[in-house]
């Protein structure tokens, strides 16, 4: 039979398409956070959310108001940046230095101490305190903690009683630091809000008081250490001045100046030895000139040899002139030479008492010379000996100077003390005292329903996305294809969630041709005819499960095509329940496939169904025998190979896939076949479990038609369907068709 292409398949589609290609159509940027999912995940799961949320708000408001109100006083204490020293050091003016925040710190931790609470316990005397008592026997008994007391006030002993109300105290304390100033807000928090005060400010006096206390026992101890230090010291200094002076007497230092006296005495030797040497260097050079004949140097100088010698020369000229005259035998010139002879023997007589006394000289000038040298000698080792006498002085010198002063040291320090012993001041200082506070500090109930708030948001997210993980429905045409790699034909919506639509589906396709509903029918039989199949004449309809819609689905295609003046045959295929046939025209009598199956009828007989719209209607009037099935003796194929030459469409009204075996050989004679499934409600492993059982390889197309979707849902559901546009384009479609 020649039909038009757009029953056998364009070229186009027929083309070999592979189940992956069915997502390119789809978005998936998996890079990137998709706030449209996001949103969409939150709108579906919004009931949870909400739901989550308002039970952390009423746990919230339950805690909040079942908790007991404690009430907190603040009191502001400066701390002063003075510090006091005890040991010698710097003056006190050195230490007007900032506190450091180690300091700061370290005063915290001294507030918060057991130590300072057993005080205040003490001196406040809240062992007296009625509200004090019971909060710390409530404290100090586990019985009572558990809520296992059997009596009004538990019994503990004085002792327990005590440690637990210092260590309740000790827990109510908060210090904090104010900014980056050198004040601090001690607070406590308590049940009572005039107890809550008293113990705040009794806090901050205590802390100051006892500070001037252990500034009392500070000096008390530093003067009693500081006396028996300077005893020891003053013994030492008295042993190191001593040693120091018996040095002196005993190395002949009586002075410093010693080593300057043999200095000059050194130095004046030095002196006179050059002097004498010099002088016995110049007596044995005029002993030498004497004695060696060249002239008697300043001997001839004196008086007496100068006389003689002027004598001589006075006569040496009368000889002269006598021995021209006389012969040598005259008397007179015989005299005169006797007299020169007598003049040479006194002057030679002379010449020698004069060598003899520059001997004398000499040797008198070397005696002074070596007698000065040997005292040079012993002046040189005496400083030598005074001075590493002064080396070892010197260090003696210097440890009595040193123990001199820091015995004066201790003892100025010593003197500082005990002069501001009793003038003693406190640390810090309070800047304002704790008031009774008026409002209760916890529970804060704007902070708790905040908390709760945040805590359901979280929770409730986290609910959504686990409820979402879990859900293993299909929502979107996208789900479909995700996870079933099989082609969603489409989708048909629930009546309610669209308008126009009257009581059945078949009677909204009646009342409204143009409608929503019909136009999604119409959908869903356009994307069977854009198969890859080159034939998608007969269209198997069936499900997974019972209660999937497909019956409903399978008639609404029949109407459609029908309306549309195609040829249209649809075919009861489930003998068990026969929902079909009971429904639109299983009138006993009337021509059914029993009779056809027999022989009794021919196909030709069937009239057209009204309820259908015109189309044929192969209904199961009368019930097969129990366990006969349509595909005996090859009936149905017989039928369907017959109907193909008559009509445009046959549909085959199958049996769910998972309880009917048969099913599966009814869409193996099909050329196309659709899976209804129902929306949010089967679950992918239903329907996968359910592919598995088809002949894919005898069908040209599979796809999934998703029924029963609440477009008003759906609109929260996410983008990965084109209804959720249909709210834009809802005015398009004409509100009434009759």
């Amino acid at each position: 039979m020649n039909l038009p292409s757009r029953y056998t398949g364009s070229e186009l589609v027929a083309q070999p398409v592979s189940a992956l290609a069915l997502q390119l159509g789809s978005e998936n940027d998996g890079d990137r956070l998709d706030l449209r999912r996001l949103l969409s995940l939150i709108r579906r799961q919004l009931l949870v959310i909400a739901t989550t949320i308002a039970i952390c708000l009423l746990l919230a408001f339950l805690i909040t108001q079942n908790t007991q109100r404690r009430y907190t006083a603040d009191a502001d204490i400066l701390l002063q940046p003075k510090i006091d020293v005890i040991t010698p050091g710097p003056s006190d003016t050195d230490n007007d230095l900032p506190r450091g925040s180690e300091q700061v710190e370290t005063e915290i931790q001294f507030i918060q101490s057991d130590d300072l609470a057993s005080k205040v316990y003490d001196q406040l005397d809240l062992a007296r305190e009625t509200a004090f008592t019971a909060q710390t026997l409530q404290t100090a008994s586990l019985a009572s903690r558990l809520g296992l007391a059997t009596q009004a006030t538990p019994v503990v002993s004085a002792s327990a009683q005590r440690k637990a109300g210092i260590g309740l105290l000790a827990r109510s304390v908060a210090v904090k630091r104010i900014g980056n100033s050198y004040a601090l807000r001690l607070s406590v928090t308590n049940a009572d809000p005039v107890l809550a005060a008293k113990i705040a400010n009794g806090y901050a006096t205590i802390y100051s008081g006892n500070q001037v206390a252990a500034k009392v026992s500070a000096s008390q101890d530093a003067v009693g250490i500081l006396r028996q230090r300077m005893e020891e010291l003053r013994r030492q200094a008295q042993i190191d001045f001593g040693a120091v002076q018996q040095y002196r007497i005993s190395n002949n230092l009586q002075s410093k100046s010693g080593t300057s006296l043999t200095e000059q005495e050194i130095s004046a030797y030095n002196q006179q030895v050059t002097v004498a040497r010099a002088e016995a260097t110049h007596d044995a050079a005029r002993l030498a000139l004497a004695r060696s004949g060249k002239g008697l140097g300043d001997a001839t100088t004196s008086a007496v040899v100068n006389s003689l010698r002027s004598q001589r020369a006075a006569l040496s000229i009368r000889v002269a002139e006598l021995s021209e005259r006389y012969l040598p035998q005259h008397p007179e010139l015989v005299f005169a030479k006797q007299q020169l002879a007598d003049l040479d023997s006194q002057i030679t007589v002379e010449v020698s008492r004069a060598v003899t006394n520059l001997q004398a000289n000499a040797e008198a000038s070397a005696a002074r010379l070596a007698s000065l040298q040997t005292s040079l000698g012993g002046a040189t080792s005496k400083l030598d000996m005074n001075n590493r006498a002064l080396i070892n002085l010197d260090d003696l010198e210097r440890r009595a100077a040193a123990s001199q002063a820091l015995y004066e040291s201790y003892l100025n320090r010593f003197k500082e003390v005990v002069a501001k012993s009793g003038a003693e001041q406190a640390n810090s200082r309070l800047l304002s005292a704790a008031s009774v506070p008026a409002q209760p500090s916890s529970p804060n109930f704007a902070l708790n329903m905040a908390l709760g708030l945040v805590l359901g948001v979280l929770l409730g997210t986290a609910g959504a996305v686990a409820v979402e993980g879990a859900y293993a429905g299909f929502t979107t045409g996208e789900d479909v294809e995700r996870r079933l790699l099989v082609r969603c034909a489409g989708s048909v919506p629930l009546l309610e969630s669209i308008d126009p639509h009257a009581g059945s589906p078949m009677e909204t396709i009646e009342l409204y041709p143009g409608g929503a509903f019909t136009e999604s029918i119409r959908s869903v039989l356009a994307a069977i005819r854009q198969s890859t199949n080159s034939r998608n004449q007969v269209i198997a309809v069936t499900s997974a499960m019972p209660d999937e819609g497909k019956t409903t689905v399978a008639a609404c295609l029949a109407r459609t095509a029908a309306m549309a003046h195609e040829r249209v045959a649809i075919i009861d295929c489930d003998v068990v329940r026969r929902n079909l046939s009971l429904t639109y025209g299983a009138v006993p009598g009337l021509p059914g496939l029993g009779l056809i199956f027999r022989g009794s009828v021919k196909f030709d007989a069937v009239p057209p169904s009204d309820a259908l719209g015109g189309a044929t209607l192969f209904a199961i009037t009368e019930p097969f025998e129990e366990g006969a099935r349509l595909l005996e003796q090859g009936k149905l194929n017989r039928i369907i190979a017959q109907l193909r030459s008559q009509f445009d469409l046959i549909i085959l009204d199958c049996a769910p896939v998972l309880p009917i075996a048969e099913t599966r050989d009814i869409v193996a004679l099909a050329d196309n076949a659709i899976v209804v499934t129902r929306w949010r409600y089967t679950t992918d492993r239903i329907v996968r479990a359910a592919l598995k059982k088809l002949p894919l390889q005898a069908l040209g197309d599979l796809g999934v038609v998703l029924n029963r979707v609440d477009l008003r849902k759906k609109l929260r559901f996410g983008d990965g369907d084109p209804e959720i546009f249909a709210k834009s384009y809802a005015n398009y479609y004409p509100k009434s068709e009759q």
